[in-house]
């Protein structure tokens, strides 16, 4: 749905934008996911850049959805650790716990909030939702992309193909 977002969005859409989705908008791993954003924990790292755009990428997206509606907020994170006489009290702020993150470098999203959004802004401007599963991809002899097979039955015609 966020591919279908900022496709929509994009001043070189394409025609048509169609989200296929076996049961539902969010319902599988979009809608279930921990939804947790941190800034610096991948520095120095081959996706330091990706992690520290994500960072600010969500950031924006609540200042342009409202940060409510997508669940957005920004948090601090405590590494709480489990001894051999087992788990610590979370309340006991003494305890042996170490902070992780402030609110300047960790936060939250609701995904399936925010993959709901998606999906209703990329619809606004003119996106079709179908609820079914692709079975194969049809090509022309040339080898470019004609559509997808759906498992219901029929063709949805495509010339393009992006698989999330």
């Amino acid at each position: 749905c966020a591919t279908a977002y900022f496709l929509s969005a994009s001043t070189r859409a394409p025609k048509a934008i169609t989200i296929v989705e076996k049961c539902g908008i969010a319902c599988h791993a979009s809608g279930k996911a921990g939804g947790f954003l941190a800034l610096d924990w991948n520095d120095r790292t081959h996706v330091e850049q990706l992690a520290r755009t994500s960072f600010e990428l969500h950031a924006k997206l609540a200042e342009t959805f409202g940060a409510e509606s997508i669940g957005y907020r920004r948090m601090t994170c405590v590494n709480c650790g489990v001894g051999e006489a087992g788990p610590k009290k979370w309340l006991d702020r003494a305890g042996s716990g170490s902070a992780m993150g402030t609110e300047e470098t960790t936060a939250q999203v609701h995904p399936r909030k925010l993959t709901e959004r998606f999906a209703a802004e990329a619809q606004k401007a003119g996106c079709q939702v179908v609820i079914d599963s692709i079975s194969g991809v049809q090509h022309a002899e040339d080898g470019s992309v004609e559509g997808v097979q759906l498992q219901k039955g029929g063709l949805l015609p495509c010339d393009c193909v992006v698989v999330a």
